[in-house]
């Protein structure tokens, strides 16, 4: 089965913008593990910036530089048998591998 990334920008005015990310699973990886890895390796285990990760920036066109910042939440992640939405294919072991790395871009 496929993984469905769920995650959220949120704004100072506490605005949420939702989004979705379909990549492969083909080692398997229970969403228990891959929720662990990636919480463990993540800003204050829930931050990240969706440009180093390379996924769809869901901020609104018009942001407050002084309040309002560029950090994506992770929300969870479950299995699907939805097709793979990822423009570039990714499966998740890439994106954990990367998140686990420190790697500063993807």
């Amino acid at each position: 089965m496929n993984l469905c990334f769920e995650y959220l920008y949120r704004d100072s005015e506490n605005y949420k913008n939702w989004g979705e990310i379909v990549f492969s699973n083909k080692e398997n990886i229970s969403t228990e593990v891959i929720s662990k890895k990636i919480i463990d390796n993540i800003e204050e285990g829930m931050y990240f910036s969706a440009n180093d990760l390379n996924v769809k920036d869901l901020r609104p066109f018009e942001l407050d530089p002084l309040v309002d910042h560029d950090r994506h939440e992770f929300h969870c992640c479950t299995l699907t048998s939805d097709k793979v939405t990822d423009p570039l294919g990714r499966d998740i072991s890439t994106i954990l591998q990367y998140i686990t790395a420190g790697k500063k871009k993807l």
